[in-house]
């Protein structure tokens, strides 16, 4: 047998409820569904301690940093590539 759930009136200013209905509609979710799983995620953050959470946001902040270093070095190699097949279609035209 499940636990019913708790009803209560909440009061938001319209700014909120505009944007809760907002990323609601963005994550296919109910409004309910959206301020759920909001609460519930805020309440995950409680168990991490201040310094846990600066090393969490440090390791991010290199994985961004390295996938960024990344990217650039794989749009240069597309640059190139495509640079290359622009060459080498304009070389076989003159040289056919």
């Amino acid at each position: 047998m499940t636990t019913p759930d708790t009803q209560f009136r909440l009061r938001l200013p319209v700014e909120v409820h505009a944007k809760l209905v907002e990323y609601a509609e963005k994550n296919h979710r109910s409004i309910n569904a959206e301020v759920l799983e909001r609460i519930v995620s805020s309440f995950e953050w409680d168990s991490f301690s201040p310094t846990e959470m600066t090393k969490e946001i440090n390791a991010l902040k290199s994985a961004v940093g390295s996938l960024s270093a990344q990217l650039t070095i794989l749009q240069h190699e597309l640059k190139g590539v495509s640079h290359g097949s622009v060459a080498q279609k304009m070389s076989s035209k003159n040289n056919g």
